[in-house]
């Protein structure tokens, strides 16, 4: 996770005093939420419809918003004159909004939506960054190409490189500079690991990331 969550910093290129957005608070979302501190963002927005996830978020010193009962981009735009500095999807194609694209996918029209990228788009500065680390994996109608090309964007994504970052994130949780124990809410035996899967993917009680471990079986003698 850890991994992952680096991977969307590096790729939006965090640095001192960014403002960000974060599509997503699961615990990819939320682990590049706390990185994004780490590398000295001066201000993280989290975006989500889960309360007990936006309330881990907003713990950490996140400004929060339920894109249920707001709208995310003109929360944005108020809350951050000029647009984000760099956003991250931690979300991905899965979770379409807007009825268009519900629609869409539904006829087999398109196999990802493009809600979140469409509202980054529109929330990112002039010569901002958009990384995504959501997954995406075949196409998507209405990308917004006039506002993404007159903005003068930089958008990446990709898969996350472990082998390149784990001895560096290592090394912060060795220092002190990082506990990402935070996201572990659930700890449970491999015999229930679908039943831990079932309480995180319907967001039961307060399930961020459920850690599973082997029980010891006991070897008789022949």
């Amino acid at each position: 996770m850890l991994c992952t969550a680096w991977h969307g910093c590096e790729l939006a290129k965090i640095k001192e005093g960014d403002v960000v957005g974060i599509w997503g608070c699961g615990p990819i979302g939320l682990a590049c939420q706390a990185l994004c501190k780490l590398r000295g963002a001066s201000k993280v927005i989290a975006i989500d419809d889960v309360d007990y996830r936006l309330s881990v978020a907003k713990s950490m010193g996140c400004e929060v918003i339920d894109f249920d009962d707001e709208t995310v981009v003109e929360v944005i735009q108020k809350s951050c004159p000029g647009g984000l500095d760099a956003c991250i999807d931690c979300a991905g194609y899965r979770f379409p909004k807007s009825k268009l694209h519900k629609i869409e996918r539904a006829l087999n029209l398109e196999t990802d939506s493009l809600d979140i990228v469409d509202e980054m788009v529109a929330a990112c500065k002039k010569a901002g960054r958009i990384a995504l680390i959501g997954d995406y994996f075949a196409y998507g109608n209405h990308f917004p190409i006039g506002p993404f090309m007159e903005k003068s964007i930089v958008m990446r994504g990709g898969q996350v490189f472990v082998q390149k970052y784990w001895k560096t994130l290592l090394e912060f949780i060795q220092e002190g500079k990082l506990d990402p124990t935070f996201l572990i809410t659930h700890t449970l035996p491999l015999t229930k690991a679908a039943e831990g899967y079932k309480m995180f993917c319907n967001h039961e009680d307060g399930c961020v990331k459920v850690l599973l471990k082997p029980q010891q079986e006991t070897v008789g003698q022949r």
